[in-house]
């Protein structure tokens, strides 16, 4: 019995008797195996607080979620920044304060960020593969320094011309918010992205007119359908009629500039701009002008005094306009006058010839002679068709004024007293509202016709923009995973170095209790 103790005594100590021969690891298990249930309480405790250091650092880290899509505009003149009336285009607007608002207030969207950080997370990048390649190469050749700047130039301008064929139309927005705790639920972020996009094509067809002309079409609510809902005076009437079916016309031939304009018809296929031109300038010719011809020679008005003060007030700002006009002429004709005798006297003689140098000063100069001269005629092109506008206002304006004043001097004649029959006041009104009923008619094909001219050379019904990729949602942490995984290695190292150091003690103290070897 005492040769067994003796021997298990002997296991603190080496086989040998000597500390430096071995190392036995039996009393490091004897004393795992003894204190195996404080082993277990100790690395469910160690996983424990991993686990918990591990969420609480997952959850209170700041992290970003990242919502992408890629979008592709179809519309006419996205390459070079127009949409497809000449309007300026940017893919900026996407971002834009007033879409961002209307998405934030539509989704409600307050409860999640304040809108500057929802403004601020947006961003609009140019994809474009094949240029970004193009430019990383023309900048590894730009960085010889041995290059001359001949050749320097011509790179330059090579690249510009690459790069302008190259032109690409697909974006991709992105949304980027930062959080630590809580954030935008995934698929209301993917909602987001396309509705912002969405929302920029509504704005872009309705409230730019990005799908229409930059062509004012008037709406028939302009012409008034009956004589008391415009003025009970005739010649009043008559006029603004008549100065209605002179804007009309002009309109018209504003959009028979547009492409195509010419042969489309209304909706009913039958007229086409021209048919309409021309019924509006006969309807001026045989329905108004007779109509004005009657009030001359019958003198019809309900109040004759009043309209003896309407033509007096006509004539006035006639006579205003008709001053303006000489003025203007006279000013331009001492403009031009001025300015040609001032180019005789800097002219050279014209017995003197001039050589033109090979290369030189000389020839620089003779360059920016012949350059002075193309500028000199176009000058002159338009001093001169500025005046010959304004002889035709002054024209049209002496046409008025003597319209007028036969219509002044005939009201002047009458009786103040006089009074036309109620049933010639009747008639005159039953003719105004068949020719006003005949504008109408004509303003409302024109509507027409323009809303067929956009659709088809602007195609509104097409989509502005096609989705290349859908929205698609990833979440950056702050901290890269192999720092993680650095950290998580620290930890399991300290708890080992931990264990391994308690149970070292551990078998010393056993040690310390054994008596001295005999």
């Amino acid at each position: 019995m005492e040769k067994k103790e003796r021997l298990n005594e002997a296991s603190f100590i080496n086989k040998s008797g000597s500390a430096g021969d071995a190392f036995d690891l039996t009393p490091y298990f004897r004393i795992l195996k003894a204190s195996r249930s404080k082993a277990a309480r100790f690395i469910f405790g160690a996983v424990f607080l991993f686990v918990v250091a591990l969420l609480i650092f997952f959850f209170r880290s700041p992290k970003e979620r990242i919502t992408q899509a890629q979008v592709r505009f179809l519309f006419q003149g996205a390459e070079d920044g127009k949409y497809p009336n000449g309007d300026l285009f940017s893919p900026m607007e996407l971002v834009s304060t007033t879409i961002l608002q209307e998405v934030y207030d539509a989704d409600a969207l307050a409860r999640y960020l304040p809108f500057s950080d929802f403004k601020n997370g947006f961003t609009v990048l140019q994809q474009n593969i094949a240029s970004d390649a193009m430019e990383a190469d023309y900048k590894s050749r730009m960085a010889d320094m041995k290059m001359l700047s001949v050749d320097r130039d011509r790179l330059i301008r090579e690249f510009r011309e690459r790069l302008a064929a190259l032109r690409s139309a697909d974006y991709s927005l992105t949304f980027i918010q930062k959080y630590r705790l809580s954030s935008i639920p995934g698929e209301t972020l993917k909602k987001i992205v396309s509705q912002v996009i969405a929302t920029w094509a509504r704005n872009a067809d309705l409230k730019k007119g990005a799908l229409s002309y930059r062509v004012a079409v008037f709406s028939p609510k302009m012409v008034s359908a009956n004589l008391s809902d415009n003025y009970t005076i005739p010649i009043v009437a008559l006029d603004i009629l008549r100065n209605q079916v002179r804007k009309i016309i002009n309109n018209i031939d504003e959009i028979q500039n547009l492409p195509g304009a010419s042969f489309i018809r209304d909706t009913k296929e039958e007229d086409l701009l021209l048919d309409i031109r021309n019924r509006l300038e006969e309807l001026d010719r045989f329905q108004i002008n007779p109509l004005i011809g009657q009030i001359r020679s019958q003198g019809i008005t309900n109040d004759p005094q009043a309209t003896i003060n309407y033509l007096e007030n006509q004539l006035f700002q006639l006579n205003l306009q008709k001053q303006s006009a000489q003025d203007k002429v006279k000013f331009l004709e001492r403009s031009l006058t001025s300015y040609l005798q001032e180019r005789s006297a800097a002219a050279p003689p014209s017995g003197t010839t001039t050589v033109i140098p090979q290369i030189g000063a000389d020839f620089f100069d003779k360059i920016m002679e012949m350059g002075d001269k193309i500028s000199d005629v176009d000058y002159r092109k338009s001093i001169t068709e500025r005046i010959i506008a304004a002889g035709a206002e002054l024209l049209v304006i002496e046409k008025d004024t003597n319209y007028y004043e036969e219509f002044l001097s005939l009201f002047k004649k009458m009786n103040s007293s006089s009074r036309v029959s109620p049933e010639k006041i009747k008639t005159f009104e039953n003719n105004y509202q068949k020719a006003a009923a005949r504008l109408i008619h004509a303003i409302e094909e024109i509507n027409q016709i323009y809303q067929r001219i956009a659709k088809h050379n602007l195609n509104p019904d097409a989509l502005l923009y096609s989705m290349v990729s859908l929205p698609s949602t990833s979440t950056r942490y702050s901290i890269s995973r192999n720092f993680l995984i650095l950290l998580a290695f620290f930890y399991w190292f300290c708890v080992v170095a931990f264990a391994s150091a308690w149970l070292w003690l551990q078998v010393k103290r056993e040690e310390s209790k054994l008596p001295p070897a005999a």
